[in-house]
Protein backbone atom coordinates (compact mmCIF):
# COMPACT_ATOMS: atom_id res chain seq x y z
CA UNK A 1 0.00 0.00 0.00
CA UNK A 2 1.82 3.26 -1.07
CA UNK A 3 2.13 6.22 1.86
CA UNK A 4 0.15 9.36 1.83
CA UNK A 5 2.08 13.01 2.10
CA UNK A 6 -0.16 15.20 3.91
CA UNK A 7 0.82 18.65 3.00
CA UNK A 8 -1.10 21.20 4.78
CA UNK A 9 -0.39 25.65 4.22
CA UNK A 10 -1.55 28.16 2.67
CA UNK A 11 -0.26 29.72 -0.91
CA UNK A 12 2.79 28.36 -0.73
CA UNK A 13 1.47 25.07 -0.32
CA UNK A 14 -2.25 25.31 -2.53
CA UNK A 15 -1.89 23.49 -6.07
CA UNK A 16 -3.74 26.54 -8.22
CA UNK A 17 -0.09 27.10 -9.99
CA UNK A 18 0.95 26.15 -13.63
CA UNK A 19 3.75 24.36 -12.00
CA UNK A 20 4.19 21.80 -9.71
CA UNK A 21 4.21 23.06 -6.12
CA UNK A 22 6.32 21.68 -2.94
CA UNK A 23 4.06 18.74 -1.90
CA UNK A 24 3.87 17.40 -5.40
CA UNK A 25 7.41 17.13 -5.39
CA UNK A 26 8.25 15.95 -2.35
CA UNK A 27 5.29 13.31 -2.87
CA UNK A 28 7.18 12.26 -5.94
CA UNK A 29 10.51 12.23 -4.50
CA UNK A 30 9.38 9.72 -1.86
CA UNK A 31 6.93 7.59 -4.00
CA UNK A 32 4.12 8.81 -1.81
CA UNK A 33 0.45 9.69 -2.59
CA UNK A 34 0.40 13.25 -2.43
CA UNK A 35 -3.14 15.01 -0.09
CA UNK A 36 -2.60 18.38 -0.71
CA UNK A 37 -4.61 20.55 1.29
CA UNK A 38 -3.31 24.29 0.96
CA UNK A 39 -5.83 26.69 0.11
CA UNK A 40 -4.54 30.47 -0.73
CA UNK A 41 -4.96 32.77 2.62
CA UNK A 42 -5.30 30.36 4.79
CA UNK A 43 -3.96 31.27 8.60
CA UNK A 44 -2.90 28.95 11.04
CA UNK A 45 -6.59 27.65 12.53
CA UNK A 46 -7.67 26.65 9.06
CA UNK A 47 -4.32 25.09 8.66
CA UNK A 48 -4.58 23.30 12.16
CA UNK A 49 -8.04 21.93 11.50
CA UNK A 50 -7.25 20.89 8.02
CA UNK A 51 -4.70 18.95 9.35
CA UNK A 52 -6.39 17.40 12.38
CA UNK A 53 -9.12 16.77 10.35
CA UNK A 54 -6.96 14.74 7.65
CA UNK A 55 -5.29 12.70 11.09
CA UNK A 56 -8.41 11.42 11.40
CA UNK A 57 -9.73 10.67 8.00
CA UNK A 58 -6.26 9.73 6.42
CA UNK A 59 -5.16 6.13 6.73
CA UNK A 60 -1.55 5.32 5.91
CA UNK A 61 0.07 9.06 6.83
CA UNK A 62 3.90 8.25 6.06
CA UNK A 63 4.42 11.83 6.24
CA UNK A 64 2.47 15.21 7.42
CA UNK A 65 4.16 18.46 6.53
CA UNK A 66 2.66 21.41 7.88
CA UNK A 67 3.83 25.32 6.70
CA UNK A 68 2.13 27.49 9.31
CA UNK A 69 1.32 30.34 7.86
CA UNK A 70 1.47 34.68 9.68
CA UNK A 71 0.04 34.96 12.76
CA UNK A 72 -1.87 37.99 11.73
CA UNK A 73 -5.15 36.12 9.92
CA UNK A 74 -8.21 35.30 11.37
CA UNK A 75 -10.38 32.41 9.65
CA UNK A 76 -13.91 31.10 9.67
CA UNK A 77 -15.23 27.94 8.62
CA UNK A 78 -17.92 28.04 6.05
CA UNK A 79 -19.04 24.11 6.27
CA UNK A 80 -16.68 22.35 3.50
CA UNK A 81 -13.02 21.57 3.69
CA UNK A 82 -12.51 24.18 1.02
CA UNK A 83 -14.92 26.69 2.36
CA UNK A 84 -12.86 28.65 4.60
CA UNK A 85 -12.52 32.29 4.56
CA UNK A 86 -10.46 34.85 6.38
CA UNK A 87 -9.49 38.15 7.32
CA UNK A 88 -5.96 39.75 7.83
CA UNK A 89 -4.88 42.23 10.07
CA UNK A 90 -3.24 45.38 9.25
CA UNK A 91 0.77 44.77 9.79
CA UNK A 92 2.66 48.20 9.58
CA UNK A 93 -0.29 49.61 8.70
CA UNK A 94 -0.18 47.99 5.03
CA UNK A 95 -4.11 46.99 4.44
CA UNK A 96 -4.58 43.25 3.73
CA UNK A 97 -8.02 42.61 2.81
CA UNK A 98 -9.55 42.90 -0.99
CA UNK A 99 -13.12 43.55 0.59
CA UNK A 100 -14.21 47.12 2.50
CA UNK A 101 -16.63 44.52 4.66
CA UNK A 102 -13.20 42.95 5.76
CA UNK A 103 -11.65 45.97 6.28
CA UNK A 104 -14.43 47.40 8.37
CA UNK A 105 -14.33 44.11 10.48
CA UNK A 106 -10.46 44.57 11.17
CA UNK A 107 -10.81 48.31 12.22
CA UNK A 108 -13.74 47.43 14.74
CA UNK A 109 -10.96 44.62 15.93
CA UNK A 110 -8.19 47.11 15.87
CA UNK A 111 -10.36 49.94 17.43
CA UNK A 112 -11.84 47.54 20.61
CA UNK A 113 -8.06 46.33 21.16
CA UNK A 114 -8.40 42.47 19.86
CA UNK A 115 -5.52 42.99 17.32
CA UNK A 116 -2.68 41.31 19.61
CA UNK A 117 0.00 40.50 18.43
CA UNK A 118 1.26 38.04 21.62
CA UNK A 119 -2.25 36.37 21.95
CA UNK A 120 -2.01 35.73 17.60
CA UNK A 121 1.24 33.88 18.35
CA UNK A 122 0.46 31.84 21.54
CA UNK A 123 -2.44 30.42 19.54
CA UNK A 124 -0.27 29.35 16.82
CA UNK A 125 1.87 27.80 19.05
CA UNK A 126 -1.09 25.76 20.85
CA UNK A 127 -1.91 24.92 17.20
CA UNK A 128 1.78 23.80 16.69
CA UNK A 129 2.03 21.88 20.07
CA UNK A 130 -1.43 20.13 20.12
CA UNK A 131 -0.28 18.70 16.40
CA UNK A 132 2.83 17.71 16.82
CA UNK A 133 1.72 15.97 20.40
CA UNK A 134 -1.16 14.06 17.78
CA UNK A 135 1.22 13.40 15.17
CA UNK A 136 3.47 11.80 17.83
CA UNK A 137 0.41 9.57 19.67
CA UNK A 138 -0.45 8.60 16.02
CA UNK A 139 3.13 7.56 15.40
CA UNK A 140 3.35 9.48 12.26
CA UNK A 141 6.80 11.40 10.74
CA UNK A 142 5.95 15.36 10.74
CA UNK A 143 7.44 18.63 9.53
CA UNK A 144 6.12 21.94 10.61
CA UNK A 145 7.47 25.01 9.49
CA UNK A 146 6.95 28.79 8.27
CA UNK A 147 6.67 30.09 4.51
CA UNK A 148 8.38 33.21 3.94
CA UNK A 149 7.56 36.70 4.01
Amino acid sequence: MVKKLVAVGCSYTDDCYIFPVWPELLAKKLNYKCINLGQSGSGNECIFSKALDALVKEKNIGLMVLMWSEFQRMDFYLGDIKKWNNLHYNVDGVIRNMEKWKEDVIDLLDKNDYNNKKHQINRTLRFMYSIQKLCKMYEIPFIQLFGCD
